[in-house]
């Protein structure tokens, strides 16, 4: 008898036998446990054959039975390998139940995972006795293989017959209604101060994957900053890492947030009277949602990194990821894959991740000069929710106020004005409006917080102003 050839290994003769079997009996159960089992789950390469015989007959969309799965196996020749047509008429006739092949399956992917974990141990072992490499290689290399040996924990099946959607769904929304009725918030609303923003986009909910883009230096990082505490202040399990900025850095600008100090003020450490005495105020007032938040730095970390630490924290209970920088995550780990496929695949773990751990994933995306998210359009494609911000250069003064301080930007500087599309939003409405960026305090601002001020010239972007040049000079050329 053919096997894998993994030492002690775990696994049921008898399980994989009848999984089989009630399948060759009943194929109405085949499309509910295809959605999480796989071939390379059995340990007997013969099961793993006539499974891969199931999987090509499903696709053509043709009936699995016995006489179908014999043809198939002879046409590929691997009807002699798994002991010819008694084996499967053996397994036809031997299933204990028809009905209980959701619960074989079960016992088949347990054991497959099991020896997937004791072959990742051994690979851990060896790495962890190769002086040749870097404790930190080791390290990374060690996740990979683990994240390998439990990545399809995440599968999920999504198979369910029309009859069994109603009664599923009802008891769904009676949780629901339970829930809203105990004042718990399913969803997480959008911060209060973003008036218009919140009119388009309510809230996000488990299971959606958020994308963020815009040019550099846009002022991304400070829409994640507040959201994410936003988000802690409403008691949600928030975990806000970075791959650029460090703690510190991170910290005084959200002191510099809360308290209208300037960012190079504190970073000097040159307070002047009065400052530290706003700084103590400030923490009272925002310890009471600082259980509620943790931050994480973690610059040119690697994607298998990455995934591993979110994977901990859902573990803890977060249940909102901000990533911020997703264009500066290592995705290779090996160097011989293609950096855009490796990023499409990380962006797909994402997307899977949040949903099958119920958690929202909201991720800020460097753009590229086509305006689409840095290396590659999967962000947007796997995206419940695409916020984009767009910020104008200045050809003149715009000046305004905030709290009863002026702010001046000059010609040549971002515009502070920015204009915020919401491109994307499965269950709302696209948008377009304008937001302020109040970069001396890196927050975002609704218009209506604002007071505009008397600017030297009239406000035009860069577009339209390339665009009257090039007028201009047309109509010398014709004089």
């Amino acid at each position: 008898m053919t096997q894998k050839d993994v030492t002690l290994a775990p696994f049921s003769e008898e399980a994989e036998q009848s999984v089989i079997g009630a399948i060759l009996v009943n194929a109405d159960s085949f499309l509910a446990i295809s959605a999480t089992l796989r071939s390379e789950d059995f340990y007997f390469l013969r099961n793993s054959f006539v499974w891969d015989a199931f999987m090509r007959i499903s696709d053509r969309n043709e009936r699995i039975d016995y006489v179908t799965v014999l043809e198939e196996l002879r046409t590929v020749k691997q009807l002699d390998e798994i002991g010819g047509s008694n084996y499967l008429l053996k397994l036809a006739n031997n299933t204990p139940s028809a009905y209980h092949a959701e619960s074989y399956a079960q016992v088949v992917k347990r054991a497959a995972i099991r020896r997937r974990m004791l072959a990742a141990a051994d690979e851990i072992r060896m790495l962890a006795r190769n002086e040749s490499m870097t404790i930190e290689d080791v390290q990374i290399a060690a996740i990979q293989h683990l994240d390998d040996a439990v990545s399809n924990l995440f599968v999920k099946s999504r198979y369910m017959t029309g009859a069994e959607s109603l009664s599923h769904y009802a008891g769904h929304l009676d949780n629901l209604i339970e829930r809203a009725a105990k004042g718990e918030a399913i969803g997480v609303p959008l911060p209060k101060a973003w008036a218009v923003l919140r009119d388009k986009v309510p809230a996000i909910y488990p299971g959606e994957f958020v994308i963020v883009s815009g040019q550099s230096g846009g002022g991304k990082s400070a829409f994640m900053e507040q959201w994410s505490e936003d988000c802690a202040a409403q008691g949600v399990s928030t975990q806000y890492i970075h791959t650029e900025m460090t703690l510190e850095q991170i910290f005084a600008r959200r002191t510099s947030r809360n308290t209208g100090i300037p960012y190079y003020v504190l970073a000097s450490g040159n307070l002047a009277d009065g400052m530290y005495q706003r700084i103590m105020e400030a923490e009272q007032r925002i310890k009471g949602w600082m259980p509620f938040i943790a931050y994480e730095w973690m610059p040119d970390v690697s994607f298998a990194l990455l995934a591993s630490e979110m994977r901990r924290a859902a573990l803890r209970g977060v249940k909102v990821f901000f990533v911020d920088h997703f264009q500066d995550i290592q995705t290779l780990v090996t160097g011989k894959e293609n950096p855009v496929l490796a990023a499409e695949k990380a962006v797909t773990w994402l997307a899977g991740f949040a949903e099958a751990r119920g958690v929202s994933v909201i991720v800020a995306s460097q753009e590229n000069a086509d305006g689409a998210t840095k290396w590659t359009k999967k962000p947007i494609e796997k995206a419940t929710i695409w916020v984009q911000v767009k910020r104008e250069r200045l050809n003149s003064e715009y000046a305004y106020q905030y709290k009863g301080v002026e702010v001046r930007a000059k010609p040549g500087e971002d515009s502070p004005v920015a204009e915020v599309f919401v491109n994307k939003a499965r269950f709302g409405r696209k948008a377009r409006f304008p937001m302020c960026y109040h970069g001396p305090a890196f927050k975002w601002l609704d218009m209506t917080e604002i007071t505009h001020q008397q600017a030297e010239g009239k406000i035009i972007s860069i577009a339209d102003m390339q665009a009257r040049q090039k007028a201009s000079a047309m109509k010398e050329e014709s004089q």
